[in-house]
């Protein structure tokens, strides 16, 4: 005889029953898998395991509120920089705060706490190289006790230039390097000689030779005239 097939006695919350079949009759508790596995797990048959279609809801349940002054430590998964990752289901954007934040944009901790979400009272917006001032001050940038470049011009406010991952550059340095390099060459890559009517200054102070740059120009008038020439054919022929 065929085996008696049994509904879930689950009631869901919105008062209908679950429709789950269930397996050998008075076994699993009278439940679907789903919510016998659920509260194997849980210990609740109706626990959510993730929450569907709202993303703010979806956010503060990992996150674990407490005083306004303290911190709320995100319970959710970490990006590879200790911070609280949080993907929008409609484009996959992460985000490190509970709102979006715009162009240019960081948040910034005044507890120090990568997974802290507390954006009432230790979180801020600032800018990119706010944050990365913000970081050196505090003592968490790489080199931070050190006040002064190697050539004894001091990291202060005007001449600090913030680099990849909060590094302290001294602008005036940073300024007299890219100069230096261009300078120093004598002959660009194929030997011309960079003097005189050989030599092109284009944006930024950067030097050209003006033979390489006529024949790549000649080259490349050559090469579209001949692709639209095939390309006039081919209308032709068709």
């Amino acid at each position: 005889m065929p085996k008696a097939i049994s509904t879930c006695s689950i009631v869901l919350e919105d008062g209908t029953k679950c429709d789950g079949i269930t397996g050998v009759p008075g076994t699993a508790r009278g439940w679907c898998s789903k919510h016998y596995n659920r509260w194997q797990k849980h210990g609740d048959p109706l626990h959510k395991t993730r929450i569907m279609g709202d993303d703010i809801a979806r956010y503060e349940s990992k996150v674990d509120r407490r005083g306004d002054d303290e911190c709320w430590p995100w319970t959710g998964g970490v990006n590879a920089d200790g911070y609280g990752a949080f993907s929008y289901r409609e484009n996959g954007e992460t985000i490190r705060l509970g709102e979006p934040l715009g162009p240019g944009e960081e948040s910034c901790h005044s507890c120090d706490n990568p997974i802290c979400q507390n954006y009432v009272s230790h979180l801020r917006v600032d800018s990119h190289a706010g944050n990365m001032a913000d970081m050196s001050e505090r003592g968490r940038a790489g080199g931070s006790k050190v006040t002064h470049c190697p050539k004894g011009r001091p990291y202060d406010e005007e001449n600090t230039l913030y680099v990849n991952g909060g590094k302290r550059r001294c602008r005036i340095c940073n300024r007299a390097s890219g100069h230096k390099s261009q300078v120093s060459k004598t002959h660009c890559v194929n030997g011309h000689e960079l003097a005189g009517e050989n030599l092109l200054i284009v944006k930024n102070g950067k030097r050209k030779c003006a033979t390489c740059e006529g024949k790549r120009a000649a080259e490349t008038a050559e090469r579209m005239t001949r692709i639209w020439a095939e390309r006039r054919a081919a209308r032709e022929s068709a």
